[in-house]
């Protein structure tokens, strides 16, 4: 029987007796009765439960309905509900292969690859073999997977070359890569990056396996006290976010052509930009505001499909924007689109704390909330948080790489869903729930970032089709050794 409840007490079964429960930490030794630290042992207890509970779920309707679709006529033709859970069933059945790509990068080598606060980037090469672009402070890497290229370094940014002026080498300022976004197809890259100690932002496009064609960037300083959040490539120039503001800044010039407060009467911090496929009906930037706001910009066709080197109209204006706000949201931290623009999904703060991660329905003029993702990570910052979409919109990875890191990986198919929550919107909980297990014969993992690519398992047949894997970077401690870098891949 639980011991009963006493206001301003807390039991501890370990110790077998009430203790006071403290409004400060000051005491090191009572910490755990400390009110804060029993609210946090609570949440997690709860999260644990409710994970525990969705694996007993997953697993009851897997050995229900998988019997039904062991029938090849069955699995075809049937219309049973083991038919809704096809992807699911067929998933947990064949599990998930780890692949160790066996790319080990010690600290003391002399690429100096460190995965620490780094992004990656997979993608397939002309010859077949699988690359990854890793992502650092001021530096561009290129690691092979499963071919035979050396390992590289692509780019390496610093103040001197972008400004081509020099400084005082002791306080020189440092070129830090706020946004990349790497289109695999054509090996292009757009880039977004900051001066210390500035307020100069560069802009840039640049092809890293073409280093013969002429690169395109901008230059732009900003005022001390317009913050700069994020920014996106249209194709004639940038859109950046700054304060409750965006800009157009054609490519070539090295100032704003259009500077506009999306509301008035907003004075929220615009926080993430993306933006849509230009082949999927009208194109549009979708603006987070801090206090939770999303806005849709409607960008003019002809501005947009105006030739690099014709420059702009001074007359562009955006056609139309649109304001949604959902009242559970108290924040919208970032943004992400898929490549055919078609899955837009959003992460952010609700008004209790919890983490929100949804789908917006970009088919409906309404926009509204059409998936909702039952993650279990909460309060994460844009810098900390792992958000990736693969290029189909088929997957959505979310989590940390605050600590040792970890991940959950959704799926936006109902039929790989083997427990569904309620409607309107639709709720989906994690395929892969823990990403411990993904690590479960690895110790001492630290998991640094995640990305979707494309990998082809034998490299004689290139006309076999390629599957699409979840490639993670992590960083192991070796007794003795130090720390070294390792990338590992799953398929989907």
């Amino acid at each position: 029987m639980p011991p009963r409840e006493l206001p301003g007490f807390i039991f501890d079964e370990s110790r077998g007796r009430y203790f006071p429960i403290s409004l400060t930490n000051q005491n090191p030794n009572a910490s755990r009765y400390n009110r804060e630290d029993i609210k946090r042992r609570k949440t997690d207890n709860e999260k644990k439960l409710e994970l525990e509970n969705l694996r007993v779920k997953q697993s009851e309707i897997y050995h229900e309905y998988f019997p039904q679709l062991l029938d090849p006529y069955q699995k075809a033709f049937s219309q049973t509900k083991a038919y809704s859970f096809i992807g699911g069933i067929e998933r947990k059945h064949l599990g998930y292969d780890k692949l160790d790509h066996k790319y080990q990068n010690n600290r003391s080598s002399p690429l100096l690859l460190d995965f620490k606060d780094c992004y990656i980037f997979p993608y397939l090469c002309f010859g077949g073999s699988t690359n990854l672009l890793v992502l650092t402070r001021n530096t561009i890497f290129k690691v092979s997977v499963n071919g035979q290229e050396p390992d590289s370094i692509l780019r390496l940014y610093n103040a001197r070359r972008l400004e081509e002026r020099s400084f005082d080498p002791f306080s020189q300022p440092e070129a830090l890569i706020r946004k990349f976004d790497f289109d695999p197809d054509t090996r292009r890259a757009f880039l977004h990056l900051r001066l210390t100690e500035t307020n100069v932002h560069h802009f840039g496009i640049e092809y890293l396996e073409h280093p013969e064609d002429t690169p395109r960037w901008c230059r732009v300083e900003f005022k001390s006290n317009e913050n700069v959040h994020d920014s996106v490539n249209i194709g004639t120039a940038v859109v950046v976010a700054f304060n409750n503001k965006v800009a157009v800044i054609p490519w070539g010039l090295s100032s704003p052509q259009v500077i506009k407060v999306l509301d008035r009467k907003n004075k929220s911090d615009i926080l993430s930009l993306a933006v849509s496929n230009p082949n999927v009906g009208s194109r549009l930037i979708y603006a987070g505001c801090r206090d939770g706001c999303i806005y849709t910009i409607s960008l003019d066709e002809n501005f947009i499909g105006q030739q690099l080197e014709q420059g702009t109209s001074i007359e562009f204006e955006f056609k139309s924007i649109r304001k949604i706000k959902f009242p559970t949201i108290k924040s919208i931290t970032n943004i992400k689109s898929s490549k055919d623009g078609v899955v837009v999904a959003v992460s952010g703060i609700t008004n209790t704390n919890n983490q929100a991660l949804f789908v917006l329905d970009v088919l409906n003029s309404s926009c509204q909330m059409v998936i909702r993702f039952q993650t279990s990570f909460c309060n994460l910052t844009k810098d900390k948080e792992i958000f990736e979409v693969s290029p189909d919109g088929h997957y959505i990875c979310y989590g940390t790489r605050s600590g040792k890191g970890g991940f959950e990986l959704f799926s936006t198919y109902r039929e790989d869903n083997l427990v569904i929550g309620s409607l309107n919107p639709v709720v989906y909980y994690p395929i892969i729930s823990q990403s411990s297990h993904f690590f479960s014969e690895i110790e001492h993992t630290h998991l640094r970032a995640v990305g979707f690519g494309h990998y082809v398992n034998d490299l004689d047949h290139l006309h076999q089709e390629c599957e699409l894997r979840l490639f993670v970077a992590m960083e192991l401690e070796h007794r003795g050794i130090g720390v070294s870098s390792t990338i590992a891949s799953t398929s989907l």
